[in-house]
């Protein structure tokens, strides 16, 4: 049995069109939430990244939850 051309690719449409939607959001919750935009600067020693990270733990942890 074959479908149709329209009935084929119309999933594939679907999939397009949800593309730019995942990737905003990728981009929001890994990005924003996580922190990492604007990236962590170079020159932070080891201690003042870990006190970043200490500092804004649930934010990161969300963020990098929702962009899985």
């Amino acid at each position: 049995m074959s479908k149709s051309n329209t009935a084929y690719f119309k999933y594939w449409r679907a999939c397009a069109a949800w593309g730019p939607i995942l990737l905003a959001a990728f981009i929001v919750c890994w990005g924003l939430l996580g922190y990492n935009i604007p990236p962590i600067p170079a020159d932070f020693t080891a201690d003042q990244l870990a006190q970043h990270f200490r500092t804004h733990y649930n934010e990161v942890r969300a963020g990098m939850a929702d962009a899985l």
